[in-house]
């Protein structure tokens, strides 16, 4: 009996892929455990579709963070921060900070996956984000300032 798996199957195959099992194996097993469904014409049309839909999304995120990441490699971002005499910040500032200070302020989505280094600024003074996508990377400098 041919199936397109739902997941991945030890011994069987990968999520998407038409396989040919027993008919036992796939009404005691795999149909129960939903992790196959018969393939018949209707259900492969719906997984290729599915499938040209994701390879589409993927695409186009691949191009977002690529173009985020030209946009930013090499950029001095300036953030504020309320800090005591010493330099030393009352409240820390973390990536996710810096992630929404960068959309408020540039109008661009940027992704979670494009920041490699993950730092907790607690000073005032400048910190480098190594940015990686897709194989090309950059810096981006944060520059925390005294409000």
């Amino acid at each position: 009996m041919k199936v397109i798996l739902k997941k991945f199957v030890k011994g069987v195959g990968r999520e998407g892929e038409v396989v040919d099992v027993s008919d036992g194996y796939a009404k005691n097993a795999l149909f129960p455990k939903k992790l196959a469904v018969p393939a018949t014409k209707a259900a492969i049309s719906v997984y290729e579709t599915k499938k040209k839909s994701e390879e589409m999304k993927k695409k186009r995120e691949e191009k977002e963070m690529l173009s985020s990441l030209y946009e930013l490699d090499g950029e001095v971002f300036e953030m504020k921060g309320k800090a005591n005499e010493k330099g030393k910040l009352y409240t820390s500032i973390h990536m996710k900070d810096v992630k929404k200070a960068l959309e408020q302020e540039k109008g661009m989505r940027v992704s979670d996956k494009l920041f490699r280094s993950e730092i907790t600024i607690k000073e005032l003074g400048d910190y480098e984000i190594l940015l990686e996508a897709f194989g090309e990377r950059g810096k981006l400098t944060i520059r925390v300032n005294a409000e």
